[in-house]
């Protein structure tokens, strides 16, 4: 039976380098461990664009249900200022 032995960095390079990120909320991840200080960066890179993208993401989505909430507010409003004016006819 053959054991097949895997090559990886962590038991053979001199030196390594691990990428982490903290987001705004205080967690913290690791994003790999790499050989050299530019593929750290890089991954660190690659993390940082999709975590600037999906804040984003979630700013459009709140403002967009922001302006849904506002426009039913302003609908629910419409309807208060007619029962005012019918009621203040049938005071008359």
């Amino acid at each position: 039976m053959l054991h097949i032995r895997f090559k990886h960095n962590w038991g053979t390079a001199e030196k390594l380098y691990k990428s982490e990120a903290i987001d705004s909320f205080g967690n913290k991840y690791l994003l790999g461990v790499y050989e050299t200080v530019k593929e750290a960066e890089k991954a660190f890179d690659e993390w940082n664009k999709e975590y600037e993208q999906a804040g984003a993401d979630v700013k459009e989505s709140l403002s967009g249900w922001a302006k849904q909430q506002e426009a039913a507010l302003a609908e629910d409003q419409d309807e208060v200022d007619r029962l005012r004016k019918a009621l203040e006819e049938a005071r008359r």
